[in-house]
């Protein structure tokens, strides 16, 4: 059976500032001071004694006018064989036209998918490729032309299978076959 979560609080959470001033400027030092709940919120005060703005939130879609921006950019970069100023943002263009190029069809990546897709390529572009877009451009490629392959055969054999999504482009087992094709091709 499972438990219930408890949430463990501090006993004077609702508790007010208590406000002792004679009137001699502890008062101003006081109205600095947080409340309970405002420490247990995270909140944080001014010096002049006021609520401090929240921070913003950074948007977690990525909208369809600023994407078709981005793909626009990421098809001269295709075009022109130069990859420079190239972000995240590209590679999930990127994926998106080369998804469609190999299977005829479009990626369906919603504003949300592309924002989440941005986030995993920005990690997997920092740990497998030490940054360097270039080498993970060069691994995009390399997977879409295995893939464009492997879709040849099923097609001609009446074969299915799933598609090359963004969760498997950046797994480790696919990761380790470009570093097995890298190592075979060396020889």
């Amino acid at each position: 059976m499972a438990q219930p979560r408890t949430i463990s609080l501090p006993p004077d959470l609702f508790d007010p500032v208590e406000d002792d001033d004679p009137g001699d400027g502890e008062a101003k030092a006081a109205a600095t001071e947080l409340t309970p709940l405002e420490r247990f919120l995270g909140r944080t005060r001014t010096p002049d004694g006021k609520l401090a703005p929240r921070r913003k939130r950074r948007s977690t879609t990525v909208p369809a006018a600023r994407y078709e921006r981005i793909v626009d950019e990421t098809r001269e970069m295709m075009r022109t064989r130069r990859w420079d100023g190239c972000a995240a943002r590209h590679l999930v263009a990127l994926y998106d036209l080369l998804h469609e190029e190999t299977y005829g069809v479009d990626a369906c990546l919603t504003s949300a998918d592309r924002h989440r897709a941005q986030l995993l390529f920005g990690g997997f572009v920092k740990r497998v490729f030490d940054g360097e877009v270039t080498e993970a451009i060069v691994y995009f490629f390399w997977a879409w032309r295995e893939e464009k392959r492997k879709e040849t055969w099923r097609r001609e054999n009446h074969r299915e299978s799933r598609r090359l999504g963004v969760g498997l482009l950046c797994s480790s087992g696919f990761v380790a076959d470009y570093k097995l094709h890298l190592h075979r091709s060396r020889r």
